[in-house]
This record gives C-alpha cells, structure tokens and sequence, in this order.
C-alpha cells in the first residue's frame, strides 16, 4: 500500500508554520528537526510515535480504532487516504516509512485512549482500552520498545513531539465538579 503525502504537505505548509505539523485523524505524517508533530483533542483516539533519536526522524500515527475490522466498510483508497486510522494498519505502515530513511533503532511513545464518554464496548472496555491494547501489541510484535506513555484516563489530551530532543509534551484538560470548571495539566515524558 502507497501513501502520498504530497497533497496533504501543501496544505499543512499553507496553514501551519513550516515547523509545526498537525497530525489529523487517521494520518501518519514522518517528520525531522525542527519539525514538531502534534495533535489536538485525543479522547480514545491514540498519539502514536515511533522514532529514531539517533537520526532524529519520526512518525506520528492518529490512531482511531483497533482494527480494520471495526469499519462496517471502508475503501481501499480510503485507507490509502488514511493509512493511520487502524492500529493494525498504522504502526506497520510507519514502520516501512521510517525503514525507508534508513533508521537504526526504533522506540515509541504514545499518548490518548481516554474513556472521555464512560463508554463501554460488548467485551467491557471502553474504545480508548481497546485502542491502547492493540498498539501496544502491535509494537511489541515488532520489537519496538515503549519509552513513554500517557493513556487511559477520562481527559483530552493535546500532545506536540518535538523531534530534537524526543521529546513528548501532553496538556491533558481535566473537568471539573462544576459544568463550566476545567483546568489543564502538562506533562512531559
């Protein structure tokens, strides 16, 4: 399966800084310093990114199901469009873009699978539980280690990567007892 980003680079270039890229839902963008990847508003949608410190490359996946078997349809140029979308797909897919720029070790942070909703599925996880799972097994059969995690919970979650220094920054905004009370933590891993 082939992924061009060429059309979605126009855009992010248009309306972001050159530094700062957007990862929308069920993109995988690659990227390198001083390029910082991000997303806004992870709920049971997962952050995934796998990079190479040594050369200072990285991927970041908007995971936002388990598996392609969780679509009731969804279109050979729909994945093409959104390689990112399955975990089943993205964390394979990232692997071969970053395998291409020639990496040497691989590691991964991720980041989201809230139960922001206090949804349940039939197997008695909620849909982030479900999503945090199956990346994790994804990794691990391919033998890349976990450096860094911020998941579960019942918060949305921004997150940048900053590619320099491997760094991942996570502002999670967390409700408060009132209707209108929220406050916001960052953390960093």
């Amino acid at each position: 399966m082939e992924f061009d980003s060429s059309i979605d680079r126009e855009v992010i270039e248009k309306f972001f800084p050159k530094n700062k890229h957007n990862v929308g839902i069920g993109e995988i963008i690659l990227g390198r310093p001083p390029a910082v990847l991000s997303a806004t508003a992870l709920g049971s949608c997962l952050g995934v990114v796998i990079y190479d410190k040594f050369n200072k490359i990285a991927s970041f996946a908007h995971v936002a199901l388990p598996t392609v078997k969780e679509a009731a349809y969804y279109s050979h140029e729909e994945l093409k469009k959104f390689p990112g979308k399955f975990s089943d797909i993205a964390v394979p897919k990232s692997i071969e873009m970053l395998e291409k720029k020639k990496v040497l070790k691989l590691e991964a942070k991720i980041v989201g699978g809230s139960n922001v909703l206090n949804l349940r599925t039939s197997s008695g996880e909620h849909l982030g539980k479900r999503n945090i799972n199956a990346v994790i097994d994804q990794l691990k059969d391919f033998g890349i280690p976990i450096r860094g995690k911020d998941v579960d919970g019942k918060f949305i979650r921004s997150v940048k990567f900053y590619i320099e220094n491997a760094m991942l920054e996570i502002k999670k905004t967390i409700k408060g007892k009132t209707k209108n009370n929220y406050s916001t933590v960052i953390d960093w891993i």
